[in-house]
């Protein structure tokens, strides 16, 4: 199992029809999202129209939390449905997708990966003095993994905390790569709750 933390200043800004996207991580590390050669892609958006329309992106599948404000997520002939933070939404990149944004600023949380990966995310909470515990069997699907790659995320949304030895802060991203089923466990180090987002992929 192998860790890195990944911080702010290691990202890319750049700009979008519909505002601003950070990339906080990409793999393979050569792979440019313009030229959609990557095989997993973890950003942070803001949205700052009152609609805005979802890049098509055919042969990947997404998850995207919202991290700040609300919105009305559509994908045509599908279905619909409203935002608010920690909610999470899973869809295909081949859809035809469009928000719509609350009066305010929005800020969500992606996650893209191949289509035949397996991917989950979910939104957790650590109060003060507390720690999060979380393994394997939290996966969405429950299936064995011993002959497949298993990648997990953790994003800190707000507050500061530590795992593994290693400290993390706000909006940055814990890398855990060859995950092998081992208890990871977050601490809060912070005097407020400390709020995360959790993804997995399973290759």
């Amino acid at each position: 199992m192998e860790i890195i933390i990944r911080k702010p200043s290691d990202y890319k800004t750049t700009d979008w029809s519909g505002g601003r996207t950070t990339e906080c991580y990409i793999f393979p590390p050569e792979a440019e999202y313009a030229k959609r050669d990557f095989l997993i892609r973890i950003s942070s958006a803001t949205v700052e129209g009152e609609r805005s329309v979802f890049t098509k992106l055919p042969g990947f599948r997404r998850e995207l939390m919202i991290l700040e404000g609300e919105l009305r997520i559509s994908h045509a002939g599908i279905r619909d449905r409203g935002m608010k933070p920690g909610d999470v939404e899973s869809f295909l990149g081949s859809w035809d997708t469009e928000s719509y944004g609350a009066p305010g600023p929005v800020r969500d949380f992606n996650l893209m990966a191949k289509e035949c990966m397996e991917t989950s995310m979910t939104f957790e909470q650590v109060e003060t003095e507390r720690e999060f515990s979380w393994n394997e069997d939290r996966f969405a699907s429950g299936r064995k993994k011993e002959d497949k790659e298993h990648k997990v995320f953790i994003y800190v949304i707000r507050g500061n905390g530590r795992a593994g030895g290693l400290d993390m802060e706000t909006s940055g991203l814990m890398v855990i790569r060859h995950y092998d089923g081992e208890t990871i466990k977050v601490e809060n180090l912070g005097e407020t709750a400390l709020k995360l987002a959790v993804c997995q992929v399973l290759a």
